[in-house]
């Protein structure tokens, strides 16, 4: 049974009608995307910097930089998504608390109509001697036709304590035109309300049914730019200076170190989505886990793009030094030989 399902141990009635859910865990969700999103879009401003002067575009700075370009708009699509996502909750808290509600209204009517019957049967001659059951049966056989929604989309499950498929009528000893109409009255109050309890229901799944759907990642083409981007292009004769390079390679870094906070905000957005939404289920493919897991996965490979390109940059500095310093004693023993 999953987080916010509800087995009640008694008939459907005003004391045991919920729709489920914490709204303000919702909102707290939307917080953290948003927060999410800053610091993916600030990772995204730190990649797009990587962009230097055409004095220094040799081809290792050419590949860095457009690695860097690439995976910032990928950030870019990332935070669409997750603003999306976070709209996406944001309703689903609004129709939460408008559906809380309106239940707390049905509770009220349904009590009041509750006491109205009583009253009606009250000192009758022909009322029945148990009120109480013959309410319990009518809410019971009001329900009937909704059991199997309530049970699927919020766990709410309603014992049938009247027992047995009697009318709720077949109980008086003796028909009786008051009693007749007070028990029409009455079932036609309940099933209104038990009616109107099924749609709040509904509407609420639909809206936790959209957020569902944005809860995994998409896959962005640029991805597979990134990662299989060879950085060749034009020939030209701009050599990539070792600090231009060395430069790249440290905003490369940063936007790693950028990327790895934002990952860290995950966890705690999944546990305010689970708790809040109408009834978590981490089965399905746009459950709670699978939000974590595909989004950690993609910031893991993001980063790890990263990080390799930052390694290669100081490995392709160092040669560039290297090289430079090596030709610099060349050029000082040809001139001691000459």
């Amino acid at each position: 049974m999953t987080m916010h399902a509800t087995l009640v141990s008694g008939p459907i009635g005003p004391d045991t009608i919920d729709i489920p859910g914490e709204p303000t865990q919702l909102r707290n969700a939307v917080q953290g995307l948003r927060g999410l999103c800053r610091q993916i879009e600030q990772a995204s401003n730190q990649l797009k910097q990587a962009n230097p002067s055409d004095s220094d575009r040799g081809r290792i700075v050419l590949a860095l930089s457009g690695a860097a370009q690439r995976t910032g708009r990928v950030l870019d699509a990332d935070s669409q998504q997750l603003d999306s996502l976070a709209d996406a909750i944001d309703h689903a808290a609004d129709v939460l608390t408008s559906s809380q509600g309106g239940v707390d209204d049905l509770r009220r009517r349904w009590r009041s109509s509750r006491d109205a019957f009583r009253d009606a049967l009250h000192g009758h001659k022909n009322a029945p001697d148990n009120v109480e059951a013959l309410i319990h049966r009518i809410d019971s056989d009001a329900s009937e036709s909704h059991e199997g929604q309530f049970k699927q989309q919020a766990g709410l499950t309603f014992a049938n304590v009247g027992g047995g498929g009697a009318r709720p009528d077949a109980m008086l000893l003796e028909e009786d035109g008051a009693v007749d109409q007070a028990i029409t009255a009455y079932r036609h109050d309940v099933r209104s309300i038990v009616d109107e309890f099924a749609e709040l229901m509904q509407k609420t799944k639909n809206a936790d049914n959209q957020l569902d759907e944005k809860l995994p990642r998409h896959s962005s083409a640029a991805l597979s730019e990134v990662e299989h981007d060879g950085g060749s292009g034009p020939d030209h004769h701009t050599i990539s200076g070792p600090g231009a390079v060395r430069s790249i390679g440290e905003e490369l870094g940063q936007g790693a170190h950028t990327i790895e906070q934002a990952s860290q905000r995950l966890e705690d957005i999944r546990l305010a989505i689970r708790a809040g939404r109408m009834l978590p289920d981490d089965d399905r493919v746009g459950s709670n886990d699978g939000f974590k897991r595909d989004w950690t996965e993609h910031f893991d490979k993001l980063k790890h793009s990263l990080t390799a390109a930052r390694r290669a940059a100081d490995g392709a500095a160092d040669r560039l030094r290297d090289a430079d310093e090596n030709g610099a004693a060349d050029v000082r023993q040809a001139l001691r030989d000459d």
